[in-house]
Order: C-alpha cells, then structure tokens, then sequence
C-alpha cells in the first residue's frame, strides 16, 4: 500500500497496480506493427509546476485533456501515456489510455531527452522499430488542441508524409543570425518578422514507412498555443476555462472514457 496526500493533507491509501510482465501487450488486441499509436509523455515530476501533469484544470487533471483529444480523433488506433509515476499512471487508465509499463527513471528525469522515452516506450511494446508503425507525439502541457486538429494531422501522416510538425510563427527583425551546428556556425538570413518558425509540442508525428516528406502546420489559433510550463500559464488556462472560451464539456463527453474520475483519484489532482 502507498500513502498519498490529498488535498487537506490526509492520506489516500491505494494498492500499487499489477503491470505486469507481458511487454506491453493487451488483453484484447495483439500490437500491431502497420498501426497508429499516439504517445503522451508525462513524467511525475516537473521543474516550473509541482506534479503539473496532473494538475486540475477544469476539474480534470491536465494530462486528460491530450488523452481525450487522442480518444476522440476516430483515426488512432492506440493512445499510450509514457510516465515514471504510479499516480499519473493511475489517472491515466481513468481516462482510458493504456500505461502498460512505467518508464525507467534514468530516462524520466529534468534532462532526460525525449527521444529516450520514445525508443524505450516503442519497443517495449513491439520489441523492436517498426518501420511501418505511425507514432504521434501529444504533450499534456497544450491542452486546448481539439480532436478535430488531431484527426486532420493524423490523416496527413497517414497519407505517406514521413513526418508531420506543428510550429509557432516566430517575429524577428530582418537580417542574419548565426546558430552553431557542430564546429561550424551557419548563418540564417530572414526577410522580415514572421519568417521564423519553432515547433510546438501541440503535435507531432513520424513514420519510417513512407520516403521523407514533411508536412509543417503553422498554428495561429492562440488558444491551441498555450502551453503550461509555468504557474502563470496554469492560471492563464484556468481562466480560458472558466469564461467558457474552451468547450472542456464537449471535449470530454466525446471521448470514449469522458467521466469524471472518482473522488479519491480527484483529490490526488485538486492542487
């Protein structure tokens, strides 16, 4: 048994779950290697936010809104939440991802790259790199990315795109900037602001199956940018919800495990 705090510091006593040893494997349905799975990576611990992936945000955990959204794009054959911690893990099977395995520490830490969590996650559950699986890449900390963005990049990835990108427009004054590559620096000219863009974790997909092709959707909508590193940014969330700019609502209910999840598990995510 391990004592968890709750929300008035009593302790919420739960019986470690049984993972088991079967690589990954589900009851129902064997793994399979052409499939398309999508990876929600959320670790225990956090640097800017303490247990941010589980933090409440409309009274669900943060970490629900990614699994819902993956749930309810139609296009997904699997939705895995990759984590270290026994209570993300548990959280997460409230909404109907599967955690079929914890990830090791070594690769769950502050400078824990997040390739390690992919390769580890991936063939743990097919023993090897499928060339022809398709892998997406939802981060908890952008919530407000609907299920109706996540089905129309799924389909540009499984449409022969080896990769698909959200980025970020990003303003700059014109002009040359450097950045080091290896040894070398390279210079990187622009043309004015906007020409600049950085990925953001909103999504991102890739498969070995198809000739390299990228597919790059630049997001504008500041609602999907949002993204939870910081306390301010968890009230800036929390605000969107609260004047009813995000419909948390319909979100949930078209999930396939749209329910609240009971009330011990809310107490361990009221922060």
């Amino acid at each position: 048994m391990r004592s968890v705090k709750g929300t008035q510091g009593q302790d919420l006593q739960r019986k470690k779950p049984d993972y088991g040893n079967n690589r990954g494997l589900r009851n129902d349905k064997t793994c399979l290697p052409d499939e398309t799975i999508a990876i929600i990576p959320a670790r225990g611990g956090s640097v800017g936010i303490p247990r941010k992936n589980i933090r409440d945000l409309g009274g669900h955990p943060l970490l629900a809104y990614s699994i819902c959204a993956a749930l309810s794009a139609g296009n997904i054959d699997r939705v895995i939440v990759s984590t270290d911690d026994v209570a993300v893990a548990d959280i997460a099977r409230q909404y109907g991802a599967e955690v079929p395995f914890l990830r090791p520490t070594s690769i769950s830490g502050d400078k824990a790259l997040i390739n390690e969590a992919l390769h580890f996650t991936i063939t743990q559950l097919y023993g090897s790199m499928p060339k022809a699986l398709k892998t997406i890449v939802l981060y908890p900390t952008s919530p407000f990315r609907t299920p109706g963005l996540v089905n129309w990049l799924t389909e540009k990835l499984q449409s022969g795109f080896s990769s698909v990108l959200t980025v970020k427009p990003i303003a700059v004054p014109s002009g040359d900037y450097l950045y080091r590559n290896g040894r070398n620096w390279v210079t990187v000219p622009t043309a004015g602001e906007g020409r600049l863009s950085r990925p953001y974790g909103i999504f991102s997909g890739f498969s070995n199956a198809y000739p390299a092709r990228n597919y790059v959707h630049m997001v504008k909508d500041e609602l999907a940018l949002i993204d939870i590193d910081m306390p301010e940014d968890l009230e800036l969330a929390r605000e969107v919800v609260r004047r009813g700019f995000f419909d948390v609502d319909a979100l949930f209910s078209k999930a396939k495990a749209g329910q609240e999840l009971p009330e011990q598990a809310l107490a361990r995510t009221a922060f």
